[in-house]
């Protein structure tokens, strides 16, 4: 057997064993019987995850007990405050990419999944959850020129 028939036949092996891995390759199927493999799926990924003691979710992001989300235009992080309010001092500011809280001697600053324009930025407190609305920049990366000299001056 030459060089390029057993690659060939690796090749198929490769093939037959990953549709082994994909549940529905090769299969008629429906959209219910997706559906409730991705509801196990997920079901058996959390119990397995949240458990664990080094379950650290993405969207946990400070000691605030707040939640970073995102949509197509904007930026939310939600605080939950367990009193109930805001503790005495509390202030919040953003630049383009972070949002920092403080209030007294403790400080936090959040991360952001993205650019925002903070000037845009609107914030409220209901029933005990602070929420935060961070308008994600419509501005593109601005371009600047660079002028090229003509002759042989070094760089």
């Amino acid at each position: 057997m030459n060089r390029w028939q057993r690659s060939s036949q690796d090749w198929d092996e490769i093939h037959r064993n990953l549709l082994k891995q994909i549940p529905f390759a090769g299969k008629e199927f429906d959209g219910a019987s997706i559906e409730n493999y991705v509801h196990r799926a997920v079901k058996k990924a959390m119990a397995h995850g949240i458990g664990s003691p080094s379950f650290s979710p993405a969207f946990r992001a400070s000691s605030f007990d707040c939640e970073v989300f995102e949509t197509h235009r904007s930026i939310f992080v939600q605080c939950r405050f367990p009193e109930g309010e805001l503790p005495k001092g509390f202030k919040l500011f953003a630049s383009r990419t972070k949002l920092k809280l403080e209030a007294g001697e403790r400080s936090e600053t959040v991360s952001l999944p993205g650019e925002i324009n903070p000037s845009r930025t609107l914030a409220r407190f209901r029933g005990g959850i602070l929420e935060v609305r961070l308008p994600k920049s419509g501005e593109p990366e601005a371009y600047r020129e660079i002028f090229v000299r003509e002759g042989e001056s070094s760089l």
